[in-house]
């Protein structure tokens, strides 16, 4: 499934679709960003190894005049995303080792990773999954998900599911209510999302996302808030509207310095 159907929404959600129409969706999307010459053909490089996505809210967010924008540092591609360091895993992580089903991660004994979708509303260069991105028809279908859902039902000391991926707030509400029904599994407790949709496109966080995950199951929002001039007056809005709902609210920042 591509990202354009990932994204397909009912006509209310308009708003939100026209900030990732409006946005970078593609390597060419580049073209008129005041990039040198010499940022530009190493863009290129690097988009055409790595996705590339940034939507409108965001792209706007960027000073231009300073190269050293951490906004255009964290979604503008880089040749430094090309460099290989000695040590340097595809994996670093190691989710492929506790991966006894495709799409599911059990590394700790009470919770399981779950990847409904491996795209992203916004793609981030410093993305520690970038391989995993990359593969094409990642996206989300109910038969490449059964496997997993299947493995949870299975086992009883799971309590928690964290959905990750991909950012599984980019799939529309339907699938998220799909996913969501799986809450009848009498041994879940919790329902975990780690998402950058608040940040990056906070247009996204409709009443219909929010009604398709409320349920039995706790539900808490983990946000990766990066940097203050992304606390923008939506993005705040976006996690009142998901705190009213009665979801908890974490962050979690990259390394920053």
């Amino acid at each position: 499934m591509s990202m354009t159907t990932d994204l397909k929404q009912p006509a209310a959600d308009a708003a939100w679709q026209d900030d990732v129409r409006a946005g970078v969706r593609h390597v060419r999307d580049l073209a008129p960003l005041p990039l040198s010459p010499a940022e530009r053909a190493a863009a290129q490089e690097a988009a055409a190894a790595h996705k590339v996505r940034v939507p409108k809210p965001y792209l706007e967010l960027i000073d231009w005049n300073d190269p050293d924008d951490p906004i255009r540092a964290q979604v503008i591609p880089s040749p430094d995303e090309l460099v290989a360091v000695e040590g340097e895993l595809d994996d670093p992580i190691g989710d492929h080792a506790f991966s006894p089903v495709p799409r599911l991660t059990h590394r700790h004994a009470d919770r399981v990773l779950l990847f409904p979708t491996y795209q992203c509303a916004v793609y981030c260069r410093f993305c520690f999954r970038k391989e995993s991105l990359t593969s094409i028809g990642r996206g989300y279908t109910r038969e490449a998900l059964e496997p997993a859902l299947a493995y949870i039902a299975g086992h009883k000391e799971i309590r928690e599911v964290i959905l990750t991926g991909g950012d599984p707030l980019s799939l529309p509400d339907k699938a998220l209510a799909e996913i969501r029904a799986r809450e009848a599994i009498p041994h879940l407790r919790l329902l975990r999302i780690h998402t950058r949709v608040p940040v990056a496109l906070p247009s996204r966080i409709t009443p219909g996302l929010v009604e398709a995950l409320q349920g039995r199951l706790m539900v808490s929002v983990v946000t990766h808030f990066n940097h203050p001039r992304e606390l923008t007056n939506a993005a705040e809005e976006a996690c009142r509207t998901m705190r009213r709902a009665g979801f908890v609210l974490l962050n979690q920042s990259v390394l920053l310095r």
